[in-house]
């Protein structure tokens, strides 16, 4: 029997967030899924508002990549 298509995208999806380089994964949880401001995170990882919007501007675009069936490339891993 196959699997439900929902809890395998969603297990794609969370294979996505755990493949993201550590700062990536940690402004794209904080923001995503507890809800903290861009200003609360900007503090607790010292990096300006702005860093913090592209940084999960970037995580963003990865999980997409990866949801799409692409690997992140050895430099996509860094940022």
């Amino acid at each position: 029997m196959s699997e439900d298509p929902e809890a395998e995208t969603m297990r794609r999806f969370e294979q996505a967030v755990a493949n993201l380089p550590r700062m990536q994964r940690y402004i794209f949880l904080a923001k995503c899924r507890d809800g903290q401001t861009y200003a609360v995170i900007a503090a607790r990882t010292r990096m300006t508002r702005k860093g913090v919007q592209a940084r999960l501007a970037r995580a963003l675009g990865n999980i997409r990549r990866q949801m799409d069936g692409e690997r992140l490339r050895w430099w996509q891993r860094w940022f």
